[in-house]
């Protein structure tokens, strides 16, 4: 079975592909003035799912990636922002939990840092967030504007490599 391609335009149609893929599927999220909010549980791919931006140069925006119990699934090209965010500041953008062979490659990040004192951030969100999890990729990525880059507790196998942040 040759893989799938896959266009989605908005969170509705991202979860529909998610709930149907099984493995292999490239996901092309198209940019535009929608952001991107996802929270998949309990998932698990037979390979990896990758969701990518489907233009470069209009790089789908993600404004929270929740994912728990979910495996083989890879986020690349895209951006995470959560300037203006619909949610409290203190969650992360990108929360993995319990979760397996996850990864998020070459995309930029940007918090929404409000508030400093003598260059402390004292009101913003945070970028990542991995717990228990096995295997995690976090390579070639921008990060910037948040309270933490990124925070790892109880997992295996996590790679962090070539970041900007």
């Amino acid at each position: 079975m040759s893989a799938q391609s896959i266009t989605v335009s908005n969170s509705i149609e991202l979860a529909t592909a998610l709930r149907t893929a099984k493995g292999g599927e490239t996901i092309y999220l198209k940019g535009g003035s929608e952001n991107y909010t996802v929270s998949l549980n309990n998932t698990s791919y037979t390979s990896a799912v990758t969701l990518k931006s489907a233009d470069g140069a209009d790089k789908a925006v993600f404004e929270s990636l929740k994912l728990a119990n979910v495996s083989n699934l890879t986020v690349d090209g895209v951006e995470f922002n959560s300037v203006g965010a619909t949610r409290p500041t203190w969650m992360t953008d990108v929360f993995v939990e319990n979760s397996k062979n996850i990864a998020v490659l070459n995309s930029v990040m940007t918090g929404g840092a409000t508030q400093f004192n003598d260059g402390t951030v004292t009101v913003a969100s945070n970028a990542v967030r991995i717990k228990g999890t096995d295997g995690f990729t976090f390579t070639n990525n921008e990060v910037s504007h948040y309270n933490f880059g990124i925070q790892v507790t109880g997992s295996d196998r996590v790679s962090i490599q070539n970041n900007d942040l």
